[in-house]
Formats: C-alpha cells, sequence, structure tokens
C-alpha cells in the first residue's frame, strides 16, 4: 500500500510539473508572439562557435593605448566597477564567461593617459621590444587606426590570424571582409569582429528641425535607399534662414576636419582597385566617382546653410554649433558620442553616412576604432585562437550580451523605445567597413601629412578645412594635380603594405 502511494504521489508531482511547463511553453510563445520582428537568437552550433570548453590556467594579455574606446568599453573595470552601468556588467560578465569556458583569465594593459597622442607611440614601443626579445608578454595588441598600424605587419610583429585554427571567420561574429581588405602576402595580420566594438562616424539630426521645415523623413529615406549625399545637401538648404551665420538655424553644420574623410567609404569611391590581389590607388580625376563626391561636398560645404569650424578642443563639439545648440539641422559625430548628447534637451536621430547614388546596394561606415593584431612570439596559439574566438562571439551573443549593452548607451534607452535609431545601429554596424587606403596610409617611406597616401586620403578633409570660419586651411590644388603630385609616392605606401 505505501508503494502505490509514493507511485500515485510521484504521479502528483509529475503531472503538476508538466502543467508548469505547459503554461511556461505558453508565455514563451505569448512573448516571442509580442516580440515578433526582434533579432532571431542561433544557438552556438548555428552561429558557428564550436570552441569546447577547456582549463587553461593562464592569462591572457592585451596591450592597448588609452585612446578612444578601449579604457571604456573593453574590460571589466575589476574594484572600479560600477555595478549600475550595464555596460561594466556585460563587460564583467564576458570575462566571466570566458574563465568558465576556457580556465583564461583577461589581462588588460591600458598605456597612457586619457587624450595623450604619446600613448600611440608608447603601447607600439612596448610591443615591439617585447616581441624582438622574443617574450610572450602580450597574446594581443589593439591599434590606432592607422598610426603604428603598418608597421605591426611590415616589421614582422604580427601573427597570421589564418594560423589559430579555432577561429571561424566564416560567422557573422567576424567580419572577413573587412581583414581582407587589409591581406598582405595571403597572409592576414589584422583582425576585426565584435569583440573590436566599431566606432565609425554618423549623421545627426534634429528631430524637431526636421519636422519645423518639412524636412523629408530620414529614417524613411534611409529604408528607401534614397539617403544619397546629393539628397542631404538638398534638404540641408531648405534651412534657407537670413543672417549671421553664428546666431542663425543651419541647415549642416559640424567640426571641418577629419569626419570629412568617411565620405570616401560611404560612397563608395572605390579608390584602391584589387586587381589579381595588386592594389592600385585611384585618387585622380579620372576616379569619377571620387572627384564627384569632392566637388557634392564643396557644394555642401560652401553653401548659406552651412557653417563648419575648428574646436577649441580637438574632437570636442562646440555647444553654440553642434546638434546640441537646438539650430543645427544635420551635423557629422563620432558615434561613439552619441551619449553625451542625450544629456542635452534636444531630440536628435541617427543615421549613418549617406551613399552615393540609389544604385549603390549598401551604406558604408568605416571604422575609426583600431585593429587587433596578435604578436608574432606567442607561444600557445591554440589558448590564443580560443580566447579570441570566445571574445569574438561572447561579446554580442548570450545573456547580458555587451553589444546590446553598447547600443542602449548609444540610444540612451532600451532598444525597444528607440526602434528608429536601433534600425540604423544595425544598418551602421552591419556595413562597417577598412580601407586599405586609410589604414596603410603610414606605409611610404616619408609618413608625414604633406606627402604621399596620407595627404591623398586627407583632400576631403582639407576641402572642408579650407571653408571653415576658425583656423580655415590654405586653399589645395585641384584633385588631378594633388594625383599628380602625390600619386606615385602613395602607391608605394600600398606597394610597402597590402602588396608586399
Amino acid at each position: 500500500m505505501k508503494t502505490l502511494l509514493k507511485i500515485v504521489s510521484l504521479l502528483l508531482v509529475v503531472l503538476m510539473l508538466g502543467a508548469a511547463f505547459m503554461a511556461c511553453g505558453k508565455k514563451d510563445d505569448q512573448d516571442q508572439g509580442n516580440n515578433a520582428g526582434a533579432d532571431t537568437v542561433a544557438s552556438d552550433e548555428e552561429a558557428g562557435f564550436k570552441v569546447a570548453p577547456a582549463n587553461w590556467g593562464a592569462d591572457f594579455n592585451v596591450i592597448a593605448p588609452h585612446w578612444a574606446c578601449y579604457a571604456r568599453f573593453f574590460f571589466d573595470k575589476g574594484e572600479e566597477r560600477d555595478t549600475s552601468s550595464p555596460i561594466d556588467m556585460a563587460l564583467y560578465a564576458r570575462t566571466e564567461r570566458i574563465k568558465s569556458h576556457l580556465g583564461v583569465n583577461l589581462k588588460q594593459n591600458i598605456v597612457g593617459t586619457p587624450n595623450n597622442g604619446q600613448n600611440l607611440t608608447d603601447a607600439f614601443n612596448i610591443l615591439k621590444q617585447t616581441v624582438s626579445s622574443g617574450d610572450d608578454t602580450y597574446q594581443l595588441a589593439q591599434t590606432h587606426t592607422f598610426i603604428n598600424t603598418s608597421a605591426m605587419a611590415t616589421q614582422g610583429y604580427a601573427y597570421d590570424f589564418r594560423m589559430l585554427n579555432d577561429i571561424n571567420l566564416d560567422a557573422k561574429y567576424w567580419n572577413k571582409e573587412a581583414m581582407e581588405e587589409l591581406e598582405m602576402n595571403s597572409a592576414l595580420y589584422y583582425g576585426l569582429s565584435d569583440y573590436m566594438i566599431a566606432d565609425p562616424n554618423a549623421v545627426f539630426f534634429n528631430k524637431t528641425m526636421q519636422e519645423n521645415y518639412k524636412i523629408r523623413n530620414p529614417y524613411d529615406m534611409v529604408r528607401e535607399g534614397t539617403w544619397t549625399l546629393e539628397n542631404m545637401t538638398v534638404e540641408s538648404m531648405k534651412v534657407a534662414e537670413q543672417g549671421d551665420k553664428a546666431t542663425k538655424p543651419l541647415g549642416f553644420c559640424t567640426i571641418g576636419e577629419w569626419h570629412f574623410m568617411s565620405f570616401i567609404d560611404s560612397c563608395d569611391t572605390n579608390i584602391v582597385e584589387n586587381n589579381g590581389g595588386y592594389r592600385t590607388l585611384n585618387m585622380g580625376a579620372d576616379n569619377e566617382r571620387y572627384a564627384t563626391v569632392y566637388e557634392q561636398l564643396e557644394d555642401l560645404c560652401t553653401a548659406d546653410s552651412t557653417l563648419l569650424y575648428m574646436p577649441a578642443e580637438h574632437d570636442v563639439h562646440d555647444p553654440d554649433k553642434s546638434i546640441a545648440s537646438g539650430r543645427v539641422l544635420f551635423s557629422l559625430v563620432a558615434l561613439h558620442q552619441a551619449n553625451e548628447y542625450r544629456k542635452t534637451d534636444v531630440k536628435f536621430g541617427i543615421l549613418p553616412y549617406p551613399k552615393y547614388d540609389t544604385d549603390q546596394k549598401e551604406y558604408r561606415s568605416f571604422d575609426w576604432s583600431g585593429l587587433m593584431c596578435v604578436p608574432l612570439t606567442i607561444q600557445n596559439p591554440a589558448m590564443v585562437g580560443q580566447v579570441l574566438e570566445c571574445l569574438s562571439y561572447f561579446s554580442a551573443n548570450g545573456e547580458n550580451d555587451l553589444h546590446t549593452a553598447y547600443y542602449e548607451n548609444l540610444l540612451g534607452s532600451k532598444l525597444a523605445e528607440a526602434p528608429d535609431d536601433y534600425e540604423m545601429l544595425k544598418i551602421i554596424y552591419n556595413g562597417v567597413v577598412t580601407n586599405a587606403a586609410i589604414n596603410m596610409c603610414e606605409g611610404a617611406p616619408n609618413a608625414s601629412s604633406s606627402e604621399g597616401l596620407r595627404y591623398l586620403i586627407n583632400s576631403y578633409t582639407r576641402m572642408a578645412g579650407q571653408n571653415r570660419v576658425n583656423s580655415p586651411t590654405a586653399p589645395q590644388d585641384s584633385i588631378a594635380a594633388q594625383w599628380a603630385s602625390h600619386g606615385s609616392l602613395a602607391q608605394k605606401a600600398l606597394d610597402n603594405t597590402v602588396n608586399s
């Protein structure tokens, strides 16, 4: 009899659990219905992640300059961790997840102090010394966009990512196309993945002015594929007010500096042509697309509804001239600064840089963050490959992932509360590219800004600079003249790097 009672009791427990699971299943179905259109979550295997658990019992040391986003958005801050910060907690979660999965402790080594350009050289020199000594001090180096970047490979300090067996470069969390843009002699010395939070520029627009001046909905223009440089210029000129540019409403106002270089890629000017593995530079007048973009930017920069300026402090926008002033319709902004503008009362939206024309299929965003380089002297390639694969996959997949926290930081809200801007962020980040001409611009024998490739890639920037209201640069030669005087040396920069 007691045995029968036990069996009945077990059956009751099973029935109760079954009902509970069915209720949970119904709730999950309802939740999925309520979240229709949300991003689909793939399993690890479906996503291409295949790194099995391991116990290396080792440290993984990363060296990076104190520059851009490296100090804020890449590693757990330990005792300085802000438990109320979603980003800090996401970084902590990723660190612990890798420790649990691989038995590896992540160690960040930030070189220098904030806003000190010497950091870039110091970090490179430290790595150079350790590699030259044959030491396995660091397992990953994070570089600048171009400063000392080409030297990592050309001077023999970098390891080929293709030699790391556990990395799945075909997975979506690796940007294989961007890496192949910088390929040298069939080797991939520069890595880009979801671990490297991209730092592209974007166009910010004032939503109130967009309504008041009857500007076409920029979000819809992006979706329709009509968000082009020409159309952005046309819309900006609708803010046609009389008066002093120092105080009147403006259709376009921005820092007249390096932000203009991003139009090289957003308009897909094809300044580097890959002819069977040999990269040829073409930044002359016969590159019609490149020359047309120059002319269109000149029209935008010289319009009565436009004001360009040089800030008192590098990359810090003037509150009277930036999107935060409330009198500017469009502005070019480094995307990582979005959260700073959320502190103002101005309602603004985020857009990708415009395309060249409606025939261009994709929106393209040059990535101004740095690149990953694996030091040549690593002693445990298997561990390094597994850690890099985990860093890349875990950054945007799983509970409490870093990408969601970072997007919400940029938006100043939950993703669901800003659907238009979140959609734009996905378009921007899905279109991240590298460019051999920009990333490898120091490959020429003379790396000064007045000669060679570094001079040519700043053509759009100099054009903007000569139209600034303060600290204008001297008028520059025509594109044809620039190419005639610098093209040969500029080609050598590619020959010494991606063609070597």
